[in-house]
């Protein structure tokens, strides 16, 4: 990969963000990515868990702007893949939330993905797996 490594984990940690909590299943799903990725496992999930740490406490504002600082480090023909990745940890607990939606859609749009592309891409993940639980709040 192009990308740099650290860029990866802060994309990740942004999707984990939604929730608050680097989980055992979130763990596990970065060294999927990892190995997909063939970074060391060790290597992301270190990078993961200080990127976290980075933006755990974070307003929103400030979150934005590190999401966009780490984006625009992302290597073009790279996107989608680490999109895709981004998906991948927000769906690893089988759940899928509003939070989480909005994380990827602000992860679309640093990546330059439009949101009807970044929507599909996301309803197909989700499609491949009827198991996962929308989780909702009523507007």
């Amino acid at each position: 990969m192009k990308t740099p490594h650290q860029t990866i984990a802060a994309l990740l940690a942004i999707t984990i963000w939604a929730d608050g909590e680097y989980s055992e299943t979130e763990r596990f799903m970065a060294d999927e990515i990892a190995n997909t990725f063939r970074i060391p496992a060790a290597d992301l999930g270190r990078y993961i868990a200080d990127a976290f740490a980075e933006i755990d406490g974070l307003d929103e504002a400030a979150a934005h702007v590190y999401l966009r600082r780490h984006a625009s480090r992302v290597h073009p023909l790279e996107i989608p893949d680490i999109f895709r990745a981004a998906i991948h940890m927000v769906l690893a607990d089988g759940e899928l939330t509003s939070g989480e939606v909005n994380n990827l859609l602000a992860i679309s749009e640093a990546l330059g993905i439009d949101y009807s592309t970044a929507t599909l891409m996301l309803c197909d993940m989700v499609k491949a797996d009827p198991e996962i639980e929308l989780t909702y709040e009523r507007v």
